[in-house]
Protein backbone atom coordinates (compact mmCIF):
# COMPACT_ATOMS: atom_id res chain seq x y z
CA UNK A 1 0.00 0.00 0.00
CA UNK A 2 0.77 3.53 -0.38
CA UNK A 3 1.70 5.69 2.53
CA UNK A 4 -1.11 7.68 1.49
CA UNK A 5 -3.69 5.70 1.23
CA UNK A 6 -5.62 5.79 4.44
CA UNK A 7 -5.45 9.62 3.76
CA UNK A 8 -6.72 8.92 0.33
CA UNK A 9 -9.61 6.38 1.33
CA UNK A 10 -10.86 9.09 4.05
CA UNK A 11 -10.80 12.11 1.67
CA UNK A 12 -13.29 9.73 0.09
CA UNK A 13 -15.78 8.53 2.71
CA UNK A 14 -15.75 12.60 3.54
CA UNK A 15 -16.64 13.51 -0.04
CA UNK A 16 -19.47 10.85 -0.21
CA UNK A 17 -21.00 11.17 3.12
CA UNK A 18 -20.86 14.89 2.12
CA UNK A 19 -22.93 14.13 -0.87
CA UNK A 20 -25.23 11.62 0.91
CA UNK A 21 -25.84 14.84 2.97
CA UNK A 22 -26.89 16.99 -0.25
CA UNK A 23 -28.79 14.45 -1.87
CA UNK A 24 -32.32 14.57 -1.59
CA UNK A 25 -33.99 12.22 0.40
CA UNK A 26 -37.24 10.33 -0.58
CA UNK A 27 -40.40 11.36 1.25
CA UNK A 28 -43.13 9.24 1.71
CA UNK A 29 -46.16 10.54 -0.09
CA UNK A 30 -49.44 10.77 2.56
CA UNK A 31 -51.52 9.17 -0.17
CA UNK A 32 -49.15 5.99 -1.11
CA UNK A 33 -50.83 2.77 0.53
CA UNK A 34 -49.16 0.84 3.78
CA UNK A 35 -47.12 -2.03 2.75
CA UNK A 36 -49.84 -5.03 2.82
CA UNK A 37 -48.02 -7.60 2.13
CA UNK A 38 -47.41 -10.92 4.30
CA UNK A 39 -44.58 -12.61 5.13
CA UNK A 40 -43.99 -15.29 3.03
CA UNK A 41 -44.40 -18.33 4.85
CA UNK A 42 -47.65 -16.79 5.98
CA UNK A 43 -48.90 -15.78 2.82
CA UNK A 44 -48.27 -19.56 1.76
CA UNK A 45 -50.36 -21.00 4.77
CA UNK A 46 -53.05 -18.64 4.00
CA UNK A 47 -52.62 -18.62 -0.11
CA UNK A 48 -52.65 -14.70 -0.34
CA UNK A 49 -50.44 -12.40 -0.88
CA UNK A 50 -51.83 -9.50 0.47
CA UNK A 51 -53.28 -8.72 4.34
CA UNK A 52 -56.37 -7.23 2.32
CA UNK A 53 -57.44 -10.67 0.70
CA UNK A 54 -57.91 -12.31 4.27
CA UNK A 55 -61.42 -13.82 5.24
CA UNK A 56 -62.13 -12.12 8.46
CA UNK A 57 -64.87 -13.18 11.06
CA UNK A 58 -65.99 -10.33 12.91
CA UNK A 59 -65.86 -10.98 16.67
CA UNK A 60 -66.34 -7.35 18.03
CA UNK A 61 -66.73 -3.96 17.36
CA UNK A 62 -63.70 -3.48 15.27
CA UNK A 63 -62.25 -6.54 16.41
CA UNK A 64 -62.16 -8.88 13.65
CA UNK A 65 -59.74 -12.73 13.55
CA UNK A 66 -58.95 -15.77 10.89
CA UNK A 67 -58.47 -18.84 12.69
CA UNK A 68 -55.30 -20.94 10.94
CA UNK A 69 -55.67 -24.28 11.08
CA UNK A 70 -53.11 -25.99 13.29
CA UNK A 71 -54.04 -29.60 13.94
CA UNK A 72 -50.07 -30.65 14.66
CA UNK A 73 -50.17 -28.41 18.21
CA UNK A 74 -52.81 -28.31 21.05
CA UNK A 75 -52.44 -23.78 20.59
CA UNK A 76 -54.22 -21.41 18.75
CA UNK A 77 -52.83 -20.01 15.80
CA UNK A 78 -54.69 -16.56 14.83
CA UNK A 79 -54.85 -13.46 13.04
CA UNK A 80 -56.50 -10.58 15.23
CA UNK A 81 -57.29 -6.85 12.80
CA UNK A 82 -58.29 -4.13 15.52
CA UNK A 83 -59.45 -0.71 14.49
CA UNK A 84 -57.97 2.40 15.23
CA UNK A 85 -58.32 3.12 19.47
CA UNK A 86 -59.87 -0.12 19.89
CA UNK A 87 -58.81 -1.17 23.51
CA UNK A 88 -59.18 -5.55 23.81
CA UNK A 89 -60.41 -6.08 27.40
CA UNK A 90 -58.33 -6.63 30.23
CA UNK A 91 -56.75 -10.46 30.23
CA UNK A 92 -54.40 -13.26 30.37
CA UNK A 93 -53.29 -16.67 29.15
CA UNK A 94 -53.16 -20.38 30.44
CA UNK A 95 -49.85 -20.11 28.56
CA UNK A 96 -47.76 -18.39 26.60
CA UNK A 97 -48.83 -15.72 23.95
CA UNK A 98 -46.45 -14.56 20.86
CA UNK A 99 -47.59 -11.24 18.98
CA UNK A 100 -46.20 -10.29 16.12
CA UNK A 101 -46.93 -7.18 14.78
CA UNK A 102 -47.40 -7.06 11.00
CA UNK A 103 -49.37 -3.89 10.36
CA UNK A 104 -50.05 -0.71 12.92
CA UNK A 105 -49.18 -0.67 16.24
CA UNK A 106 -50.41 -1.13 19.72
CA UNK A 107 -49.93 -0.25 23.43
CA UNK A 108 -50.49 -2.11 26.42
CA UNK A 109 -48.91 -2.47 30.36
CA UNK A 110 -45.35 -3.94 28.71
CA UNK A 111 -44.92 -1.37 26.15
CA UNK A 112 -45.47 -0.55 22.61
CA UNK A 113 -45.75 -3.11 19.79
CA UNK A 114 -45.26 -1.77 16.01
CA UNK A 115 -45.06 -3.58 12.55
CA UNK A 116 -42.33 -6.43 12.82
CA UNK A 117 -42.12 -6.56 16.98
CA UNK A 118 -42.61 -9.29 19.02
CA UNK A 119 -44.30 -9.33 22.20
CA UNK A 120 -43.66 -12.84 24.72
CA UNK A 121 -46.17 -12.87 27.49
CA UNK A 122 -45.53 -15.89 29.40
CA UNK A 123 -48.98 -17.33 31.76
CA UNK A 124 -48.40 -14.62 34.38
CA UNK A 125 -48.78 -11.79 32.04
CA UNK A 126 -52.37 -9.71 32.11
CA UNK A 127 -52.43 -6.83 29.63
CA UNK A 128 -54.96 -4.96 27.73
CA UNK A 129 -53.80 -4.20 24.42
CA UNK A 130 -55.07 -0.86 22.82
CA UNK A 131 -54.35 0.39 18.99
CA UNK A 132 -52.93 3.34 18.94
CA UNK A 133 -52.19 3.91 15.51
CA UNK A 134 -54.31 5.89 12.48
CA UNK A 135 -54.89 2.24 10.94
CA UNK A 136 -55.98 -0.85 11.73
CA UNK A 137 -53.31 -3.39 13.57
CA UNK A 138 -52.72 -6.94 12.31
CA UNK A 139 -51.05 -8.91 14.63
CA UNK A 140 -50.44 -13.07 14.27
CA UNK A 141 -50.68 -14.26 17.12
CA UNK A 142 -49.80 -17.68 18.59
CA UNK A 143 -51.09 -18.59 22.18
CA UNK A 144 -50.87 -22.20 24.22
CA UNK A 145 -53.84 -22.27 26.09
CA UNK A 146 -57.25 -20.02 25.80
CA UNK A 147 -57.48 -16.55 26.60
CA UNK A 148 -58.92 -15.19 30.23
CA UNK A 149 -60.81 -12.57 30.28
CA UNK A 150 -61.03 -10.44 33.55
CA UNK A 151 -63.78 -8.55 33.18
CA UNK A 152 -67.68 -9.93 32.35
CA UNK A 153 -67.89 -8.24 28.93
CA UNK A 154 -64.68 -10.19 28.14
CA UNK A 155 -66.26 -13.11 29.64
CA UNK A 156 -69.79 -12.85 27.88
CA UNK A 157 -67.58 -12.28 23.86
CA UNK A 158 -65.45 -15.20 24.92
CA UNK A 159 -68.80 -16.92 25.37
CA UNK A 160 -70.42 -16.25 22.71
CA UNK A 161 -67.86 -16.03 19.23
CA UNK A 162 -65.57 -19.08 21.33
CA UNK A 163 -62.48 -16.45 21.36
Amino acid sequence: MKPDALAHMMARLERNDEQARQAPQPVRAEAEPRDMRLPVPLARRLNVSHLDEIRWRWLAPGVHTHILDTPETAGTLRLLRIGPGVAMPEHGHGGTELTLVLSGSYADETGRYGAGDIADLDEDAEHSPKVDSDDDCICLIATEAPTRFKGVFGRLVQRYVGF
